[in-house]
């Protein structure tokens, strides 16, 4: 499991938001600390969601539950369990802004246990992917491009195309899917989070309920 924890370097800091303690402590979970700043939000989505996001609300340097909201924004965070940790009781802007569960530091090592046994299903991120070979269209700016889509999943999608595009810029994406012989027109926002050999991945925005029910039963057929 791949938690990801904003809070400053200090082992201390850490361990007041449950980072190894208890289940947190295992050999098999991974843990990455992630220096809080204003920038957050934007390096985050350039990575594959983790399994676990925790926040530490009383670090400088960012606004924590700007950056949930922001995040909830993209479908690879839409749903990801996310954990604030405040010395002071901050669960009603923890909740109005979308985190998962709110917890005073430190945390009761039974609750955080719980929270994780309930919440943090490893294989969120592992959304099935399926090869798609056509057409697509990349808007930037008012300037269209066309490439070729070679895999799609709920999260984001692969594309080949010969032109330059920075990594970060938000793009807009149409491809087609076909499933019973009939064509249906996709059109997403998306996030450009890599550069793979003659093209990019893209990690989609948040999407419409039609939308991500299509692509997810094109992706399980």
């Amino acid at each position: 499991m791949r938690v990801v924890a904003v809070t400053s370097g200090s082992l201390q800091d850490a361990k007041r938001c449950g980072v190894g303690t208890g289940i947190l402590s295992r050999a098999d979970i991974r843990v990455e600390l992630v220096q809080p700043e204003e920038s957050l939000v934007d390096r985050l989505v350039l990575l594959d969601p983790p399994d676990l996001l925790i926040l530490d609300a009383d670090q400088s340097g960012y606004q924590p539950f700007l950056a949930i909201r922001t995040l909830r924004r993209f479908n690879g965070f839409m749903l990801l369990p996310i954990f604030v940790f405040s010395e002071a009781d901050r669960s009603e802007d923890a909740r109005a802004a979308g985190a998962t569960r709110f917890f005073r530091k430190p945390p009761l090592e039974k609750d955080l246990e719980e929270a994780l046994a309930r919440y943090v299903k490893p294989i969120l991120r592992k959304a099935t992917r399926k090869g798609l070979k056509g057409p697509c269209v990349v808007s930037k700016g008012g300037v269209k491009f066309e490439g070729r889509i070679s895999d799609v999943s709920v999260f984001g999608a692969q594309v080949v195309v010969s032109d330059r595009l920075p990594v970060g810029a938000m793009v807009q994406l149409g491809f087609a899917v076909v499933m019973q012989k009939v064509p249906h027109v996709i059109r997403v926002n998306a996030r450009v989070v890599r550069e793979v050999p003659g093209g990019y991945g893209f990690a989609f925005s948040a999407l419409d309920q039609q939308t991500r029910s299509i692509i997810s039963a094109y992706a399980r057929a």
